[in-house]
């Protein structure tokens, strides 16, 4: 028995070595931007917030709620230019649209397939656990994101932006320095969308590995029935 429970323990071992190893061999300028505007989304907020409290500590002053508003709709830029990063490589995609979505995947669809190689020396029984395991992992994470930002995931940004954008309009309507319910609306919907979105990256990551098992059984099927027909 310890014996199985070693070679399972394996199989998670050999995924997120192999998680590593291609996040350092990663091509640096395919992510750069994608890196520079996830950044730029939760550096803004993150400043945004701090001159949001320290109204309650050192003000309010004029200039507070002003730059606020103005770093939160940066925070906003940034994650739409994040999740839309690809149009601002165009000329890539009218040249060789095909090449340019398919040669990120092929080269890392060929290191996932030698992870799913290398895994077939395990028995069906336990690639079966592992993808079972990782399902359950997944739909879990999914339900957690779920209850932590219900349709945000769905509809995206914009529950952020028309927030935003009621508070900026209520600030050039009274010009009221104080924070009230809606301004603080605006940083706890902010919060939440930028707390997702690396929640919902992992989440795509370990439905690729589900992937990759399945993929090893299926391997292991047909080395099977070749043995059989010879």
């Amino acid at each position: 028995m310890p014996l199985e429970i070693g070679k399972i323990e394996s199989i998670f071992k050999d995924i997120w070595e192999h998680d590593g190893a291609v996040r350092e061999k990663a091509t640096p300028y395919q992510n750069n931007f994608q890196k520079y505007t996830f950044w730029g989304m939760v550096g803004f907020f993150v400043l945004a917030l701090l001159i949001a409290i320290s109204t309650k500590i050192i003000g309010p002053f004029s200039w507070q709620k002003i730059v606020a508003l103005l770093l939160v709709a940066f925070s906003q830029i940034s994650a739409l230019l994040y999740q839309l990063s690809f149009i601002f490589q165009g000329f890539k995609v009218f040249q060789e649209p095909t090449r340019y979505f398919l040669e990120p995947i092929s080269k890392s669809s060929a290191k996932d397939y030698e992870l799913a190689t290398s895994l077939i020396r395990f028995d069906d029984s336990q690639l079966v656990y592992a993808k079972k395991r990782l399902n359950l992992e997944s739909e879990q994470m999914k339900n957690r994101v779920g209850i932590l930002v219900g349709a945000i995931d769905k509809v995206g940004i914009f529950p952020v932006a028309v927030t935003w954008g009621l508070a900026a309009y209520k600030y050039f309507y009274d010009g009221s320095l104080v924070f009230s319910q809606v301004d603080w609306l605006v940083y706890g919907l902010m919060g939440i969308y930028i707390l997702a979105v690396p929640i919902l990256f992992f989440v795509h990551k370990l439905e690729l590995y589900t992937l990759v098992i399945d993929t090893a059984i299926e391997l292991k099927k047909a080395n099977n029935a070749i043995n059989t027909d010879s």
